[in-house]
C-alpha cells in the first residue's frame, strides 16, 4: 500500500506489503510495479511462510483438556481464611515455532498466577499456577481469567470460591479478674473459658502461650474438637505483687486462624485492722 501513486523528483515513496497466510504453506510471490516512461516494470520478490501454532491446553487434576470455544470452571470450594488453594494450567507446545502467552483478568489481592506471561518453546510445555489465598473471608463468584495465545486463540476461566471463619464460639474474648488480694500463701483464682465447635469439621487448637508465676492456661497442646463439640480450659490467676496485670492468649486454630483473648488483674494488698481496738 499504495496500489498506485506519484512519487516527486528527488524523493521516495514508501511502500507497505502485508502478509496474511490462510494455509501451512511456504509463499513465494513476484510483484511487479509499472513504472510510466520505464522500458521493463520493477519486480519485487516476495517469501514468506504461513504456520499455525499448534499447541494444547490442559487444566486441573487430573488433567482436562481446555477448549477455547467453551469456558473452563475452576472451583476451589469452601476452605478458611489464611488457606491457600491452588490449580494448574498446562501449555504445551506441539508445532515447529515458539509462541507467546499472557494472561488478562481484573485486579483481585488474592489471586495469583505464575507466571502471567511467558513463552512456549517448541517442543517444550510451562505449567502455571493459579494460586486463591484471602487473608479475610471472601467469595469468588465466577471471576474471570483469560489466556491469551499471541496471534492464536484465547481461553476462558471463571473461578469460584469461598472463604470463611471456622465456625468457633468463645464464651468471652476478655477475663477481668478484677481486684485480687496478694497474700503470702496466695491460691488461685479460677475462670473458665469455653470453646465450642459450630463447624462441620473437626478443628486443632494450639497456643503459645507460656506459663508465668501469676498466670497459667492449662491447655493440652494438640487439642482438637469435633464438631459440635465444647472444651473447658481453666484459666488461674496468682497476684503476687501489688500492682495491674494484663496478659495476650493467643489461640490457634488449624494453624490458619487466630483468636486473642485478653485477661486483666488487679494485685491489691490486704489490710486488717480490728473494728473496735478497745474490744
Amino acid at each position: 500500500m499504495p496500489m498506485s501513486g506519484v512519487v516527486p523528483a528527488n524523493s521516495e515513496l514508501p511502500v507497505e506489503i502485508q502478509f496474511s497466510p490462510k494455509f501451512e504453506l511456504q509463499y513465494n510471490y513476484n510483484l511487479t510495479c509499472n513504472v510510466k516512461r520505464k522500458a521493463r516494470p520493477l519486480i519485487l520478490n516476495v517469501k514468506g511462510e504461513g504456520y499455525r501454532i499448534h499447541h494444547s491446553v490442559y487444566a486441573d487434576e487430573p488433567r482436562v483438556e481446555v477448549h477455547s470455544d467453551q469456558p473452563f470452571n475452576f472451583d476451589f470450594g469452601d476452605f478458611y481464611i489464611n488457606e491457600k488453594k491452588s490449580k494448574k494450567v498446562l501449555l504445551i507446545n506441539d508445532g515447529e515455532f515458539n509462541f507467546d502467552f499472557v494472561w488478562r483478568r481484573q485486579v483481585n489481592k488474592y489471586i495469583k498466577i505464575t507466571p502471567e506471561t511467558g513463552t512456549v518453546k517448541q517442543g517444550d510445555q510451562k505449567e502455571i499456577q493459579i494460586d486463591y489465598m484471602p487473608i479475610s473471608e471472601h467469595a469468588l463468584k465466577n471471576f474471570k481469567l483469560n489466556l491469551m495465545i499471541v496471534s492464536g486463540p484465547k481461553y476462558e476461566f471463571t473461578l469460584n470460591g469461598r472463604a470463611r471463619k471456622p465456625g468457633i464460639k468463645l464464651n468471652a474474648q476478655t477475663f477481668d479478674f478484677g481486684q485480687c488480694f496478694v497474700t503470702a500463701q496466695p491460691a488461685p483464682i479460677r475462670k473458665m473459658l469455653e470453646i465450642t465447635n459450630n463447624d462441620a469439621q473437626a478443628i486443632s487448637l494450639e497456643s503459645d502461650f507460656e506459663k508465668t508465676t501469676y498466670l497459667d492456661f492449662q491447655v493440652v497442646p494438640g487439642q482438637v474438637l469435633m464438631p459440635g463439640a465444647k472444651l473447658e480450659i481453666p484459666i488461674l490467676f496468682t497476684p503476687r505483687e501489688i500492682r495491674r496485670y494484663s496478659e495476650t492468649i493467643r489461640l490457634d486454630f488449624d494453624g490458619l486462624y487466630q483468636i486473642e483473648v485478653q485477661v486483666n488483674g488487679m494485685g491489691t494488698a490486704l489490710n486488717l485492722g480490728l473494728k473496735d481496738p478497745e474490744q
